[in-house]
């Protein structure tokens, strides 16, 4: 599953609109909708916000990590008790 489907998956099942889940992130529901139509993707805090709120469990929440290290970041995050790999992304 791409990230933008995922992440309206995560929104859909959270019963909120894209406004509301934009007012949540502090951004605009623009912004939202080009993430969940895959033109763009959230900053990496935005990204940990999301896994620590929604409690997203799939690894890939980290769509953009450019390193391992990055992405074994999030995954610490988002995965406590799973081991980063690094190829998560």
């Amino acid at each position: 599953m791409a990230f933008g489907e995922r992440l309206q998956e995560v929104r859909k099942r959270s019963g909120l609109t894209q406004e509301e889940f934009a007012e949540q992130l502090q951004v605009s529901r623009q912004s939202v909708s080009r993430w969940e139509s895959g033109r763009g993707y959230p900053e990496m805090e935005k990204i940990i916000f999301i896994c620590n709120r929604y409690g997203v469990t799939k690894p890939r929440c980290c769509p953009r990590a450019r390193s391992a290290a990055s992405c074994q970041t999030c995954t610490r995050i988002c995965h406590p008790t799973t081991k980063a790999s690094g190829s998560c992304c």
